[in-house]
């Protein structure tokens, strides 16, 4: 006898879900998120971990629609975090476009890096000191961008013994060739 396969059901974000994503989302923007995510935090839930998306009205009426068909879509809208078990908020690269597009550069913490410093970051690889063009914050998550402004993920900033910066890569673009995705 085959053991059922449980089902993963998008629903509204819990609570405490909904703060752990908001508040990374404003660790990196000044600019308000209701204004700049499209519509509300709903959640794949029953797996491993969280999916995250922000659903406009249109769409999750068409969502609804489907469900009492008995149709669950696994994704819909802006896919914007992963929640772990750990409750660990990882965003996701559709999140830093989405800023990049909606935001102006002043109004979201991004780290500028060097053509050598684009290719060692795409591989999945940490940016060292020599590869940050610019900066505007001292630590933390980051939106990491070429020098053309262009999103490449997210990066964690910090001082390496203190002294010189360094970019520890989260996500990057390079992630969907090299998970097959």
């Amino acid at each position: 006898m085959q053991a059922k396969k449980k089902m993963l059901k998008l629903k509204p974000l819990k609570p405490e879900d909904r703060k752990a994503v908001t508040s990374m989302i404003v660790e990196v923007v000044k600019c308000k998120v209701d204004k700049l995510l499209p519509g509300k935090l709903y959640g794949q839930y029953g797996g491993s971990h969280i999916d995250v998306y922000s659903i406009n009205e249109s769409l999750l009426t068409r969502v609804k629609q489907l469900s009492y068909h008995g149709i669950n879509p696994y994704s819909a809208g802006l896919y914007t975090a992963t929640i772990w078990r750990n409750q660990k908020v990882e965003p996701s690269l559709d999140l830093a476009k989405h800023i990049w597009m909606k935001c102006n550069p002043a109004e979201y913490r991004h780290t500028v890096i060097s053509e050598a410093g684009e290719k060692i970051f795409l591989y999945g690889k940490d940016v060292f000191h020599g590869n940050i063009v610019q900066t505007n914050t001292e630590f933390g998550l980051t939106i990491v961008t070429n020098t053309r402004g262009e999103p490449l993920g997210w990066g964690f900033l910090r001082r390496k013994n203190g002294k010189e910066l360094l970019i520890e890569n989260i996500k990057d673009v390079g992630w969907y060739v090299r998970a097959g995705g």
